[in-house]
């Protein structure tokens, strides 16, 4: 899904005002998440399998497409938004965890 416009998050909030807060959101409950797509704070993913996918791309080279599209990952639309640091630090998840991580 092609995004043309920045999602300001919690800035969007006419009470909010401090920069601080720009791009950061809520983060929902993950109460019933199998059955509650689409998913990300965008709604970009209609599968949880991709968005676990999504994360593992920073870690698994393997991963240059989005399963959904079978085109290469769009770009972040705020890089500095995700710590990709943190992210890299993780294991490389094949096929088959992916799918257990999601049935769990």
């Amino acid at each position: 899904m092609a995004v043309n416009t920045i999602d300001h998050g919690l800035l969007s909030n006419l009470k909010i005002t401090d920069e601080i807060h720009d791009v950061k959101i809520k983060a929902p409950t993950q109460r019933n998440v199998a059955i509650i797509a689409p998913y990300m704070h965008n709604a970009v993913f209609p599968k949880l399998s991709t968005v676990v996918e999504f994360y593992d791309k920073y870690i698994n080279k393997d991963r240059i497409n989005n399963p959904e599209t079978n085109k290469p990952w769009a770009s972040l639309e705020v890089a500095n938004t995700v710590n990709t640091d943190e992210l890299k630090k993780g294991k490389n998840l094949t096929d088959r965890k992916v799918k257990a991580l999601v049935a769990f």
